[in-house]
């Protein structure tokens, strides 16, 4: 039986955006997972027990997405070379920035036949201030995007077309799926009478926007006092970009919710009226397409990931990125329009699910394996 490995950051984010995939695997390969430390303990043990169950065999490893600890690093690159060295795998799938790189270098030392590439959105990395870091990420996938039997997936055309330039990449390595894709046999009663909230539902991240959405929520609340404002994301995630405590508490006195993490998100997505993500950067966010399958409005920012659910679905308000005022805006007519709102659901539920399946996703992922596992000579 062939073999395929998946590396990734952590095991919450495997298991929310991939673990499907890695199922439908276990009918024809062998699979195996490489995971780094957890950035959210409450996230990775709902994540390590669900790993349990669906009986991966995973092994983590002593990276971390945003760790910038030399000997850590260090110690994790050469875990990885030896997982690798010694596991063989015919296939190794990349994800997350982090492994695309160290994953990337290895196989090509090691000359792994077959390489898959997810690029799920470069926002970590356009975000950063150093320039010099920007162009050694971008050197060091020259080397890794030097494979010759590769597929590089991603989540919207704009990176697309901006790595196809910047690489010179080969049209027929590439392709385009609709992010990780939703479980449309997930029964959920629909709620077309929601009770009045708004709802952001992400990791309390900077460049996710919880500061323009706190900044909005404390003024909209005063001003439409039925209306519920909810932050349903990790609280612990270790992150530099992640809202401090303090903040935090402050925002609770001033009436805004904080849920924490939620395996459940759909459901509270389903009994909200709006969905904001006002994300500075996007792949194509999950549960912008799981608002989107339910009927919910969505107010997100104009930026690549994002723009393409609102334009193909028409359920939603576009604003500015890092513009409270433009998403203040984007809110407000939301909440003072219901029958928008009901416009909206009736248009995105039938375009979400005829194009945002996971079904699709999967088979996509399935064939890309067995193609590139079929050329090597």
């Amino acid at each position: 039986m062939k073999s395929i490995l998946f590396l990734c950051n952590h095991a919450s984010f495997f298991v929310s955006h991939r673990l499907p995939i890695a199922m439908r695997c276990k009918k024809s390969f062998d699979v195996k997972l490489l995971i780094g430390k957890a950035s959210s303990t409450k996230m990775e043990n709902i994540a390590i027990k669900e790993l349990n169950i669906k009986k991966i065999n995973y092994k983590i490893l002593n990276f971390k997405s945003f760790s910038l600890n030399l000997f850590s690093e260090i110690l994790g690159f050469i875990q990885i070379f030896f997982n690798l060295f010694i596991n063989k795998p015919d296939l190794i799938h990349l994800i997350s920035p982090k492994c695309v790189l160290y994953g990337g270098v290895i196989a090509r030392i090691l000359n792994i036949k077959s390489v898959v590439i997810s690029i799920s959105g470069v926002g970590s990395v356009m975000n950063i201030d150093s320039k010099l870091i920007r162009n050694l990420y971008f050197f060091i996938l020259k080397i890794v995007f030097s494979n010759k039997n590769k597929k590089i997936i991603f989540h919207n055309k704009q990176d697309l077309k901006m790595f196809k330039k910047k690489f010179c990449l080969n049209k027929n390595d590439l392709i385009l799926t609709f992010g990780s894709g939703v479980d449309l046999n997930k029964k959920f009663n629909r709620t077309i009478f929601s009770k009045k909230s708004v709802l952001f539902p992400s990791r309390v991240l900077i460049d996710k926007g919880i500061k323009e959405f706190l900044v909005c929520s404390k003024i909209l609340k005063k001003k439409y006092k039925d209306w519920e404002f909810i932050v349903a994301g990790s609280l612990d995630y270790e992150s530099p970009l992640a809202l401090p405590i303090k903040e935090i508490i402050k925002n609770k006195k001033d009436g805004i919710k904080f849920l924490g993490y939620k395996k459940n998100i759909m459901e509270i997505i389903n009994k909200s009226s709006i969905i904001c993500l006002p994300s500075y950067r996007e792949g194509m966010p999950k549960v912008l397409l799981e608002a989107s399958v339910l009927g919910k409005a969505i107010v997100t920012t104009n930026i690549p990931g994002c723009k393409e659910i609102i334009n193909m679905c028409k359920n939603g308000i576009l604003v500015k990125p890092k513009n409270s005022k433009s998403l203040f805006l984007g809110l407000e007519k939301l909440i003072l329009n219901s029958k928008l709102r009901d416009k909206i659901r009736r248009n995105s539920v039938r375009i979400a699910k005829k194009n945002f399946g996971i079904d699709k996703i999967i088979n996509v992922h399935i064939n890309c394996y067995k193609s590139l596992i079929l050329n090597v000579k």
